[in-house]
């Protein structure tokens, strides 16, 4: 059973993660030195009979960059009729670091209520 107190500290912690997580979202979105996400984009999506383009099986479920860091999967499509241009490309990449992030609150949430035990 959680207490009053013990709930209001989870609230108070949840909100103050989400606020972490846009502010580090936004730095990381706005900052980025990279400009061009063409790369990124093309191994990331595959061309489907349809036109579309769809998130590669490989990185639906997730998977490690060479760089040792593990690129949580996630489904992408973008419709025959979008123009595919840098910025989409850009936000398209940049989106996959918020799932990363939020996947990294909800880990740190679950840590705080095992150790606080509320």
């Amino acid at each position: 059973m959680v207490s009053k107190s013990g709930a209001s500290a989870l609230f108070s912690l949840a909100r103050d993660n989400l606020i972490r997580l846009k502010n580090e979202f936004s730095f990381q979105y706005q900052n980025d030195p990279r400009s061009d996400f063409t790369a990124w984009f093309n191994a990331h999506l595959s061309l489907q009979k349809d036109g579309t383009l769809r998130s590669s099986r490989k990185h639906f479920d997730g998977m490690w960059t060479p760089d040792g860091i593990f690129e949580h999967g996630m489904g992408m499509a973008v419709g025959p009729n979008v123009e595919r241009t840098d910025e989409i490309k850009r936000r398209m990449a940049r989106f996959t670091l918020l799932h990363t992030l939020s996947d990294l609150v909800l880990k740190l949430m679950a840590l705080f209520m095992k150790n606080k035990r509320i």
